[in-house]
């Protein structure tokens, strides 16, 4: 199976609070530089980054699901149709025997299998 890329809502998590780590930084200098109080800045600083750290996380997450302006990965381009599959003892290894169970799916089956050996190919030219 080719690896997709996604968003886990820990990485959502984790990008949320270190952002928000720089914005209470951000805010309690701003709010004492207005106000030279430093009471006044830290009450800010704490109930302002409750709020916009979980409205950050909730519209992370809304994008995460959105495709619009996202370009499709491999995976989303080519899907492996419905298969039997056979492994046979060939010379003290294997061989394995995919077949399409629809005779119509055999190219979409071609093209996935293409598409995952260059993958495959891709990672022995660039790993050591």
């Amino acid at each position: 199976m080719i690896a997709e890329r996604t968003s886990s809502r820990k990485r959502s998590i984790v990008k949320a609070l270190t952002y928000r780590g720089v914005i209470v930084c951000l805010d309690f200098l701003a709010i004492y530089l207005f106000t030279g109080k430093i009471e006044v800045a830290i009450g800010f600083m704490i109930v302002s980054n409750l709020y916009t750290t979980v409205g950050y996380f909730v519209h992370e997450r809304i994008w995460a699901r959105v495709r619009w302006g996202a370009a499709a990965t491999e995976t989303q381009r080519t899907r492996l149709p419905p298969v039997d599959g056979r492994v046979d003892d060939v010379d003290g290894g294997a061989r394995l025997t995919l077949t399409a169970r629809d005779p119509a799916d055999a190219p979409a089956l071609r093209a996935y299998l293409d598409t995952l050996l260059h993958h495959i190919d891709t990672e022995r030219r660039v790993s050591p």
